[in-house]
């Protein structure tokens, strides 16, 4: 969101950002900096600008796709690919 709105968001301009979302006590103060890495903002930007619906699909796909290559990952360590490998 920060990121959005044209912030820093490894700074404190993330709660200067984040006390105008709604329903948030601007009273309080908090620091929340940004610990993802710098490439992931224009995905994750792009992700905050779809429609909640939509981009909750599009999160749970992307979760199912790495839980996907997880699986895989793991059964080509195992050097076989019985799932039963895994249980």
């Amino acid at each position: 969101m920060t990121w959005n709105a044209g912030g820093d968001p490894w700074t404190r301009d993330v709660w200067r950002v984040e006390r105008t979302v709604g329903g948030v006590d601007s009273s309080r103060d908090e620091l929340l900096p940004y610990v993802g890495p710098a490439a992931a903002l224009p995905l994750f930007g792009a992700l905050a600008r779809l429609p909640q619906p939509l981009a909750v699909r599009v999160w749970c796909g992307l979760l199912a796709a790495a839980f996907g290559a997880l699986i895989v990952a793991a059964l080509r360590l195992a050097r076989t690919y019985r799932i039963g490998a895994l249980l």
